[in-house]
């Protein structure tokens, strides 16, 4: 019996393609990025950062990611190298916006790198430190305070209070009293807690009014000051009112603008515009001189038998552009005093 026989051969094709033609690209990487950073608060175009960033994918590019980044930095001054297949792009990060801690305490830059084929995203955090730049502020500008002549020595008439929003010794704020000879030590104020008590016998026939001016100091090294007017009303015995300390308190705001000499007293919506005489514009570069200015014009501002000109916003502008820019709103009127 004859067989056949068939020899089949296999051949197995064993392709090899290297890893590197298969492999996914990498992105660009940030290969200096500082930690976070602290920088005290202020307005500067002072370099913030120096950022570079790696990668094998062509010439990098790094951006701002998002519009609050481009709004507050600059990124300049790039430089491209290649060395050895590695391609490397270094920037400068500047300042553009002001940085004030008490509105935004940390900034969040978030930065972008990236080539002709892959992104890649990375934040960089600033800590913005305090400045002693924040004037005390008290709780109201103009406070008037009913006292009857025989109120007790060391009896509290008003407790006046300022807030500072600087950190430290820049937020703590000490109490002063200042006025006018004729009224001399009749009040004091506490240096720490605000407090101002009689010191010395009252008497209606021989002062009806007193005026003061309460200053906050802050006890930064700069020692910002915020002020507020305090008028006190003496009554007689006859007609003390019960309670005999009854606190009316107005919450006025003074504007001045030094181009025009033109002071504005702002109350509920309504301004009320003065043209400061010579004399006057010279006195309002003393703190006695804006203490009876403003004493002038809340008077004026409470006198019931006084007409006021309603101002148009072109006859205002024509004044003071400053000062239409701050009281033509919606709802509000202004007023020329004189």
């Amino acid at each position: 019996m004859d067989f056949m026989f068939k020899l089949g051969i296999v051949c197995i094709l064993i392709a090899s393609v290297s890893q590197s033609g298969l492999s996914e690209p990498f992105p660009p990487r940030f290969d200096t990025f500082p930690f976070p950073i602290s920088l005290y608060e202020g307005c500067s175009n002072r370099t913030l950062a120096t950022i570079t960033a790696r990668g094998r994918n062509g010439v990098i590019t790094i951006s701002a990611n998002d519009d609050a980044t481009r709004a507050k930095v600059d990124i300049v001054d790039a430089r491209h190298t290649t060395t050895g297949g590695v391609d490397s792009t270094t920037v400068q990060i500047k300042q553009k916006a002001c940085m004030d801690r008490e509105t935004e305490p940390s900034w969040y830059l978030h930065l972008l790198a990236a080539d002709k084929l892959k992104e890649h995203i990375e934040t960089l955090l600033i800590f913005i430190l305090d400045v002693n730049d924040e004037r005390p502020s008290f709780t109201s500008n103009f406070y008037k305070v009913y006292v009857s002549e025989n109120t007790s020595l060391s009896s509290e008439i008003l407790r006046a209070t300022a807030t500072d929003p600087d950190n430290g010794m820049g937020g703590v704020v000490r109490y002063t009293l200042e006025s006018a000879a004729l009224y001399g030590n009749t009040f004091g104020i506490d240096a720490y807690s605000g407090s101002i008590t009689v010191k010395t016998e009252l008497d209606y026939s021989k002062l009806k009014f007193y005026e003061y001016l309460i200053v906050g100091t802050d006890e930064g090294g700069l020692g910002l000051k915020g002020n507020a007017t305090l008028l006190i009303m003496i009554q007689p015995i006859a007609t003390a009112m019960t309670p005999h300390n009854t606190i009316a308190s107005d919450n006025f705001m003074f504007r001045y603008d030094s181009t025009s000499h033109v002071m504005v007293v702002i109350l509920q919506h309504t301004c009320y515009v003065y043209i400061a005489s010579d004399t006057e514009s010279v006195d309002l570069h003393t703190s006695h001189g804006i203490h009876q200015l403003e004493i002038k014009l809340i008077t004026m501002v409470y006198s019931t038998s006084a007409t006021y000109v309603t101002l148009s916003h072109d006859e205002l502008t024509a004044l003071s552009k400053s000062t239409a820019r701050f009281c033509n709103r919606v709802g509000w009127t202004s007023h020329k005093l004189n």
